[in-house]
C-alpha cells in the first residue's frame, strides 16, 4: 500500500514538473513572438492598423528639408525642391513622419496653405502648429497628411485690383483734390467691387466675409477707406498676397 502511494506521489511530481517545463517553454515562445512583432513594427509599411484609414497625430517637431531627403517609398509625390517634414505622435502612441510640399510661392492653393487653413492657422501663426492635431490617412502602407482638396471657383480673383484702384482714387482726392467726378466714381465703385471680390474670397478661402456688411462699410464716407484697408489685410491673411 505504501509503495502504491509512493508511486502516485512520484507520478504527480513528474506531472507538475512537466507542466512547469511546458509553461516555461510557452513563455519563451511567446517572448520570441513579441520580439518579432516589435521588430516587424519598425518595417516600412507596417505602421498602424490596416483597417484604420484615418486618424490624427500631434505635431512634435517640424523642419524644412530637401526633397531628396524624402524617402523614395513615401506614397505621395513632392513636386517642390524643398519639403516640410512633420514628426507626429499618433493616437495609437506610435510615431511617424509625414511630408508636404514647401511652397516656392505661398498661395491659397498650395498644400501647406490648405493644411494651415484647415487648422484655422495662417503663415504668421505657423508656430502654433506645434502640438496641434493634424489629420492623417493611411496610404500605401503608411500615413500621409490628409490635406483638404483644392477649392476651385469660377469667380474672378481680379476684383481686388479694382478695390486697390478705388483706394488710389481716394488717395488722389485727399492729396491733390482732383475733379469731383473721380471721387464720385471711386465712391460708387468701391462697394460694388468689394461685393464681387468677397464672393470670390468666400468660395476660395477659409474666411467668410459678410456679404452685406463690407459693401455697406464701403459706402459710408470716411469709414470706407479704413474699412477697405482692413478688408485687404484680412484677405491677404486668408488667401495670401494677391499681387504675386
Amino acid at each position: 500500500m505504501e509503495r502504491s502511494d509512493s508511486g502516485e506521489v512520484d507520478r504527480e511530481i513528474e506531472r507538475l514538473v512537466g507542466e512547469i517545463d511546458s509553461g516555461s517553454e510557452y513563455d519563451r515562445r511567446a517572448e520570441e513572438f513579441l520580439e518579432l512583432e516589435a521588430t516587424l513594427q519598425q518595417v516600412e509599411g507596417t505602421e498602424g492598423s490596416a483597417s484604420e484609414t484615418r486618424t490624427t497625430g500631434a505635431v512634435t517637431a517640424a523642419r524644412r528639408i530637401s526633397v531628396v531627403d524624402v524617402p523614395d517609398t513615401y506614397p505621395e509625390a513632392i513636386g517642390t525642391p524643398a519639403a516640410l517634414a512633420l514628426d507626429l505622435r499618433l493616437d495609437s502612441g506610435r510615431e511617424t513622419t509625414v511630408y508636404a510640399e514647401w511652397p516656392e510661392v505661398f498661395t491659397v492653393e498650395t498644400p501647406l496653405a490648405r493644411l494651415l487653413a484647415s487648422l484655422d492657422l495662417s503663415p504668421d501663426s505657423f508656430a502654433d502648429l506645434n502640438g496641434s492635431e493634424v489629420p492623417v490617412q493611411r496610404l500605401g502602407g503608411r500615413y500621409v497628411l490628409d490635406i483638404p482638396a483644392s477649392t476651385t471657383t469660377d469667380r474672378s480673383h481680379r476684383w481686388v485690383y479694382a478695390i486697390v484702384a478705388c483706394l488710389a482714387a481716394w488717395g488722389l482726392v485727399w492729396l491733390a483734390n482732383p475733379h469731383g467726378g473721380l471721387i464720385l466714381l471711386a465712391w460708387t465703385l468701391l462697394p460694388v467691387v468689394t461685393y464681387f471680390d468677397l464672393m470670390y474670397v468666400r468660395e476660395a478661402g477659409n474666411w467668410s466675409p459678410r456679404r452685406y456688411l463690407w459693401p455697406l462699410l464701403m459706402v459710408i464716407w470716411v469709414v470706407n477707406v479704413p474699412a477697405a484697408l482692413v478688408y485687404l489685410y484680412r484677405r491677404v491673411r486668408a488667401l495670401g498676397p494677391f499681387w504675386r
